[in-house]
C-alpha cells in the first residue's frame, strides 16, 4: 500500500529535536499487485512507483494545485 506523506518536513525538519506544530497530509493510494513482478521487471516497476509517488507529491491536497517537491 504505497502511502505518500505531504509537509511533513514543516512540522519536523531534518536531524530535528523538536517537532513543531503544523498539518501534515498523508495520501494512501491504490493497492500495488505485485504478483507479476519479476526480477527482470523489478527496476522498471519501482521507477512507474517512483513517478507516482512523484506526481502525488505535485498535487497538494485540499488545494488542488501544484506545489513543488
Amino acid at each position: 500500500m504505497p502511502v505518500v506523506i505531504h509537509n511533513a518536513g514543516r512540522a519536523l525538519w531534518r536531524n530535528a529535536l523538536v517537532v513543531r506544530p503544523g498539518t501534515i497530509d498523508v495520501t494512501i493510494l491504490d493497492p500495488i499487485d505485485t504478483s507479476s513482478w519479476t526480477v527482470e521487471t523489478l527496476d522498471n516497476e519501482v521507477a512507474s512507483l517512483h513517478r507516482r509517488y512523484l506526481d502525488t507529491l505535485d498535487r497538494r491536497p485540499g488545494t488542488g494545485s501544484t506545489g513543488a517537491h
